[in-house]
């Protein structure tokens, strides 16, 4: 690999290439985008040029430290990630002081074993706890020599003041549809049909379409959206609710696992009520990301003004902000399905929470 395999993040390659020519790389960076986006296939590529034995700018992607970078085991390159799970099966959701203690505080003091830099990346790292972001500010004030530590985060909301005024900001943007769709078609061979599809779903982001295409989200959403378009009744809405929640938790085994399942569909559920709005509002088609082609979005959308669409599209924003905070998945689900039902089915748009 080399830096022609990095897609739509040309401004940024530039920014690069030219710090290693001149050798004014900074001591921390903090690398801020959308999941997906191709910031640790960026990260990677970066650490192969720091320590490629050619030291030309670019990875040759054919010297033994290219190959070691690559394969995730040169010893001057660490990962740091959330731990999955703790020794009771627990799932974790955030990363803490002690890893920042053993896999960065004490190993970056040492020289580097065979290159010449030690790169340190926390992937996620807006999951670190506050006592975590403290502990790594000791290292960001007092970088040693030859190290390079990279922070890739999704928002910079969760980080300290302190941690981000430390860190270079480079953020990496939305990719556009058409090329989402090239990388999803000739780095994934997926067919171009559902390649289209899935590029305009996943907001400018190949991973996000890759998790779509995994956990077929898509045919979720569509299926709630038949249902919500057929739910008359009393109790109907339990009822889809309670299915809603079996489809997810069938993806995994623990309710952590059920609560990634629900997040991208709450997101693309989000985006399919913004389209309802924006065409209630008089947008033109090619600002929506849905399109046109789901009839049971269609046959919703006509019934709606843009005021119920507004809310719709609060609600589930909403919904995805309480799972996050690990609310309740089930009584979450049925009070967001009851109040879309109100919205959906004759009554008052319900006011912001």
């Amino acid at each position: 690999m080399a830096w022609s395999s990095i897609r739509g993040h040309d401004g940024v390659i530039e920014r690069f290439r030219q710090s290693l020519e001149t050798g004014r790389m900074s001591h921390a960076y903090l690398f801020v985008g959308p999941p997906g986006i191709g910031k640790e296939l960026f990260t990677r590529e970066l650490a192969k040029a720091l320590l490629c034995a050619q030291d030309t700018g670019e990875a040759c992607g054919l010297c033994p430290a290219c190959h070691k970078v690559e394969h995730g085991n040169h010893p001057d390159v660490t990962f740091v990630r959330r731990i999955e799970r703790t020794s009771k099966g627990a799932r974790k959701t955030q990363i803490v002081i002690d890893q920042m203690r053993e896999e960065i505080q004490e190993p970056i003091a040492y020289k580097p074993f065979e290159g010449r830099f030690k790169v340190f990346v926390v992937a996620e790292a807006e999951r670190m706890t506050e006592e975590a972001q403290n502990c790594l500010l000791k290292t960001l004030e007092e970088p040693p020599p030859h190290s390079l530590l990279i922070l890739l985060a999704a928002r910079l909301e969760p980080f300290v003041d302190t941690v981000v005024s430390r860190c270079q900001i480079v953020r990496f943007r939305p990719l556009p549809p058409a090329l989402v769709e090239e990388i999803l078609i000739d780095g994934h061979q997926m067919e171009p049909e559902r390649a289209r599809l899935l590029a305009r779903l996943s907001e400018g982001s190949p991973g996000q379409a890759l998790r779509h295409e995994a956990q077929g989200t898509h045919e979720t959403a569509v299926w709630l959206l038949d249902s919500l378009r057929s739910m008359r009744g009393q109790g109907a809405e339990f009822i889809v609710a309670s299915e809603l929640y079996d489809r997810a938790r069938d993806q995994g085994s623990t309710l952590e696992d059920t609560r990634d399942h629900l997040r991208p569909l709450l997101d693309l559920l989000a985006l399919a009520w913004r389209d309802v709005l924006f065409r209630a509002s008089g947008f033109a088609d090619e600002m929506l990301t849905w399109g046109t082609d789901c009839q049971a979005l269609e046959a919703l959308a006509s019934t709606l003004s843009a005021a119920r669409a507004r809310r719709l599209t609060e609600l589930f924003a909403e919904a995805r902000d309480h799972l996050d905070a690990n609310a309740n998945i089930k009584l979450l689900l049925e009070n967001l399905l009851l109040n879309v039902g109100a919205l959906l089915h004759g009554g008052a748009p319900i006011g912001a929470r």
